[in-house]
């Protein structure tokens, strides 16, 4: 009981890094008229693809267990899913954490963020759908970005 229970857990603990997650915070925040982490988060988003699909592609990197994997891949797409490095679950969550991060600066929230963020990247490996590097070179990238994008607003 202790196993599934935890298991479920991890499994809650990743979807925080799911694009439906993301795309819920940036619908919320634009109906609390927070523009500005509406506009920043969605092209924090944007670039989190265009950076990471490129990557994907010509660094690939397996993932830790992936039984699901097929002999050769159908299409690109599929190969793009299948590919490891980067963490892109990391990289939404990390998005949102920077973003929020620095327009809301109370060290609460900011210790809230920062928790949820290592959380998530801890998922992701337990889960085993990536290694150690892959979670913190994704985080790295949706830091970096969602900072660089709420700078600009």
């Amino acid at each position: 009981m202790i196993r599934r229970l935890a298991t479920e857990w991890v499994t809650d603990m990743t979807s925080l890094g799911s694009l439906p997650f993301y795309v819920l915070i940036t619908v919320c925040l634009l109906s609390l008229g927070e523009s500005t982490a509406f506009i920043s988060l969605t092209i924090s988003l944007i670039l989190i693809y265009l950076v990471a699909i490129p990557i994907r592609l010509l660094f690939y990197k397996e993932r830790p267990e992936n039984k699901k994997r097929p002999k050769s891949y159908k299409h690109l797409i599929e190969k793009i899913d299948y590919a490891s490095f980067p963490s892109i679950h990391s990289a939404r969550i990390a998005a949102i954490c920077s973003a929020l991060g620095m327009l809301y600066r109370n060290p609460f929230f900011l210790l809230f963020l920062g928790t949820t963020l290592i959380l998530v990247m801890v998922s992701r490996v337990l889960l085993k759908k990536h290694d150690i590097i892959d979670v913190i070179a994704g985080a790295i990238l949706g830091i970096f970005i969602g900072m660089v994008t709420i700078s600009f607003f």
